[in-house]
């Protein structure tokens, strides 16, 4: 029996991630079909995980807390040969930034890149960019 080749990427391989949940791809290939896989966030954990059916792509959730963040899986071939652990990793980040407030005669300019929403710091749309005088900073005001 074969030893399964394969590989795991988190978002498409991407470095970074607002969202704890993220989409997995998964890779298997081997002389014989790879039917099974377990997944972990913790290498740990790996043995103990749930095996359930190979998938080439599952919706899955990070641990939670910000930094870099592995993802761990090993799939099993239908000859019942499990591969070696392979992991990737993403940083996530869902904390957001503090918006910077207008210090002693500073006003809002036009350019709006300096300019974020209060809800949910997005950038503005051109032209929206406004003092909020409750806040004491500029923000997204409307059209």
């Amino acid at each position: 029996a074969s030893t399964p080749i394969n590989f795991i990427r988190i978002n498409n391989d991407a470095a970074t991630t607002t969202s704890p949940t993220v989409t997995l791809l998964l890779s298997c290939s081997s002389q014989s079909p790879c039917v099974k896989m377990k997944i972990a966030n913790k290498i740990a954990e790996i043995e103990s995980a749930q095996e359930q059916d190979f998938a080439s792509s599952i919706s899955w959730t990070l641990e939670s807390g910000d930094g870099i963040k592995a993802v761990n899986v090993k799939y099993r071939n239908k000859d019942g040969v499990w591969s070696n652990v392979f992991a990737d990793d993403i940083e996530l980040t869902t904390t957001q930034v503090a918006v910077p407030k207008l210090g002693l005669g500073e006003t809002c300019g036009g350019d709006t890149s300096d300019c974020t929403n209060t809800v949910n710091n997005a950038k503005c749309e051109s032209g929206n960019c406004g003092f909020i005088s409750t806040e004491n900073r500029c923000g997204c005001t409307p059209p």
